[in-house]
């Protein structure tokens, strides 16, 4: 009997110590996961500078639209000229708002993907947490039955 007890102490001992790797395991995950999610977050806000420049240049590409649609064209040639360069502002405008609005949507995609990370790192914590406990009913199991 003696011999029995002490084999399924080895055995718990075993379990625990693979449920304590496991534990390490998953925590190192995390980690990782966390360190990539700063990292995302670091792109994230280069791309929201990056959009906030193009916003500015947006305005100012604007602007200068507004100024010259305002201004007195005396002369036919005039005026062809500078509609030339409105409508090629015009262009570069909407290339810009496409970019901006693929960004958006990039943006998105990387908020979803952040929160299924998030919902993943809940997941292995509470996988953590039920390990534990059970590695915590088993030292108590044992302890009851070494007293």
């Amino acid at each position: 009997e003696e011999i029995t007890v002490v084999e399924e102490e080895r055995e718990e001992e075993e379990e625990r110590e693979e449920e304590r790797i496991t534990i390490r395991e998953i925590e190192e995950r995390v980690e990782e996961r966390e360190e990539e999610e700063i990292t995302v977050v670091e792109e994230e806000r280069e791309e929201e500078e990056e959009r906030e420049e193009e916003r500015i240049t947006i305005r100012e590409i604007e602007e200068r639209v507004e100024e010259r649609e305002e201004e007195e064209i005396t002369v036919v040639e005039e005026e062809r000229e500078e509609e030339e360069e409105r409508e090629e502002e015009r262009i570069t405008i909407r290339e810009i708002e496409e970019r901006v609005e693929e960004r958006e949507e990039e943006e998105i995609t990387v908020v979803e993907e952040e929160r299924e990370e998030e919902e993943e790192r809940e997941e292995e914590r509470i996988t953590i947490r039920e390990i534990e406990e059970r590695v915590e009913e088993r030292e108590e199991e044992e302890i009851t039955v070494v007293e």
